[in-house]
């Protein structure tokens, strides 16, 4: 991706651009603190831990899977550009698809999700 928008601006992160964060090349698979269950459903927790922290390479010249920062550092770029400031699951739900959900909502899960039964061996 040619766009070399500036995540400093948007995340406080330097020199990490759109492109890095859509392709796993920003340098924050994690971070370097103790993470708990409570802070990574703390969205602004994670935002902020992520704005501190310092990429573990420099940003674009390696790949590495963000599996647990992947979502925050996209969803804050996605609600930090958008007008409205919405979510990433919102914004893809209003904008693209009102079907897709990023989570289920209370109300509709037992619709929406398969259920899984593990067998038990006898």
């Amino acid at each position: 991706m040619s766009i070399s928008l500036n995540l400093n601006i948007i995340l406080f992160i330097k020199n990490i651009t759109v492109g890095d964060v859509l392709s796993h090349r920003a340098g924050l698979p994690y971070v370097d603190e103790q993470l708990t269950v409570n802070d990574v459903c703390n969205w602004s927790r994670m935002t902020s831990l992520l704005a501190a922290q310092k990429p573990h390479w420099e940003p674009g010249t390696t790949h590495g899977y963000h599996p647990i920062t992947g979502g925050f550092i996209g969803g804050e770029l996605i609600r930090r550009v958008d007008p409205h400031h919405r979510s990433y699951g919102q914004f893809i739900c209003d904008e693209l698809d009102n079907g897709f959900y990023v989570g289920v909502p209370n109300d509709d899960v037992e619709a929406r999700v398969a259920p899984l039964i593990k067998k038990v061996r006898t």
